[in-house]
């Protein structure tokens, strides 16, 4: 019995939260990012799947699944990574976020993972593009080498279609 009014409270919430949704969107995105891996820095590409809503009240949330790849070194540098946003529209389809995310990056032959945090902001231009800014910083651990963990940011502008 507890489960079903459980699973009730969480349908009408999610219910609730759709019908009072101002703007709601997933996206495909695609950018440029400046990436520093172990100090080292290049030009790189960013894409991606995301999913946004902003609520009357100007609370935003949103998700994505990136794939980066960079060369540094003359090594090749790609992540599979995904994050979670939270912040407020201030203006009118203008929102600023913070983000918590996570990534699995593969560094020449050794692979790792790694948490991170940062900022984006989302400007909605039509019902079909979007653009995006964003800055993230992880702190990557390598598999089975604890001691050679690196620090890996990038801040990046992309284009959104949205649908």
């Amino acid at each position: 019995m507890k489960k079903q009014i459980l699973s009730l409270v969480v349908a009408s919430l999610a219910l609730s939260s759709a019908v009072n949704a101002d703007i709601s969107y997933t996206d495909l995105h695609a950018g440029v990012m400046q990436a520093t891996v172990a100090n080292a820095s290049n030009v790189g590409y960013t894409v991606g799947y995301g999913y946004a809503t902003s609520w009357k009240n100007g609370i935003y949330f949103g998700t994505s699944l990136d794939y980066d790849i960079v060369d540094v070194n003359k090594q090749s540098t790609s992540s599979f990574g995904g994050n979670i946003k939270l912040g407020y529209e201030v203006l009118n389809h203008l929102a600023l976020y913070g983000m918590v995310a996570a990534t699995y990056q593969s560094l020449d032959k050794s692979t790792g993972g790694g948490f991170g945090y940062g900022a984006g902001v989302d400007y909605v231009i039509s019902d079909s593009f979007a653009i995006g800014a964003e800055y993230l910083t992880y702190s990557i651990s390598p598999e089975y080498v604890q001691a050679l963990a690196y620090d890996y940011s990038k801040a990046s502008v992309m284009l959104k279609y949205l649908f």
